[in-house]
This record gives structure tokens, C-alpha cells and sequence, in this order.
């Protein structure tokens, strides 16, 4: 599956990342989006934030910001991007529900949001409050949803 092709990028998109798996990714988002473009990275690890800082340290468009709490920005205005990302986040922050209103308040009136994590054979817990921060009161109408045995991939838009 292709995390971006749902994401509607283009010329000048804002779009903000939840989390940091890998320079693969934001690299990509940053082609797709090109120098008007902006990409906000928000992560909860320190270590992260200096891994993702010096992998795409070539790019004038990006800012990685580190936060213990990534589920409540409140120094970001609401409806602010034009798409989200959630990638491998909500298995490392306790207030998953909290993490998807906040994509939510960040984004504009038909702004998009990909959720991906993966998840072991054995994490039956974490597959189903993944399941229960997607599905029950959820703010987004829910595009796509496919939870597995080895991930999650979801599509949520903001009416």
C-alpha cells in the first residue's frame, strides 16, 4: 500500500507527520510537496528528533520538533495543514484517541489523514485500542480501514 498515494499532495502542501520511522517517508512527502511546501515532524523521542533532524538536514522546508507529549500542540493553530500523518506513532503514546483529534484540529475542512502502525502477531491489545481510537466516536470519516495481524492502515478525511 502507498502511504502517500491517499494524501492528495501537491505543489504547497502543508502537511504535518506524527511521528519518525525512517528518512524514507518525509523525503518523499518533501518531493511531493515541493519548496512551497512545508512538512512539520512532531515526535516524542528525543533521539528521534536528532535522527530525523540530520537525515533531511538538505531540506529548507522541514521542521522536526521534539515534544514528550505529541498528542497536544497547543502553540499550532487548528486547521493549519492540509494533510496528516500518523506513521508508527500510536503504538508509543498513551492517549491514542487524543493523537487522532489532535490530526483532527490540525486540519482543514477536507484534509486527509494516513494511519499507519505496525503491529507483532502478538500485540492483540494494542491492535484493538488502535481499533477502538479509529472507529468509536471518531471525529473523520473513516475512508479506509484495514487492521491486521502485523499492522494498521487507515484513511480518514475531516468533513
Amino acid at each position: 500500500m502507498d502511504l502517500l498515494a491517499t494524501l492528495n499532495l501537491s505543489e504547497g502542501t502543508r502537511v504535518v507527520q506524527f511521528g519518525f520511522d525512517g528518512p524514507e517517508v518525509p523525503r518523499r512527502l518533501l518531493t511531493s510537496i515541493g519548496k512551497r511546501g512545508r512538512l512539520l515532524i512532531l515526535t516524542n523521542s528525543e533521539a528521534k528528533a536528532e535522527t530525523a533532524r540530520r537525515a533531511l538536514s538538505g531540506f529548507a522546508n522541514v521542521e522536526v520538533v521534539y515534544s514528550p507529549v505529541i498528542e497536544h500542540n497547543p502553540e499550532l493553530a487548528p486547521s493549519t495543514f492540509d494533510a496528516a500523518l500518523i506513521l508508527n506513532a500510536l503504538g508509543e503514546v498513551l492517549g491514542k484517541k487524543e493523537l487522532i483529534n489532535e490530526a483532527y484540529r490540525l486540519l482543514r475542512h477536507g484534509g486527509r489523514c494516513v494511519v499507519f502502525q505496525r503491529t507483532g502477531p502478538l500485540s492483540i491489545g494494542l491492535r484493538r485500542r488502535i481499533r477502538k481510537a479509529l472507529t468509536e466516536r471518531v471525529p473523520f470519516k473513516v475512508l479506509d480501514l484495514k487492521i491486521g495481524l502485523l499492522g494498521t492502515f487507515a484513511v480518514l478525511e475531516k468533513a
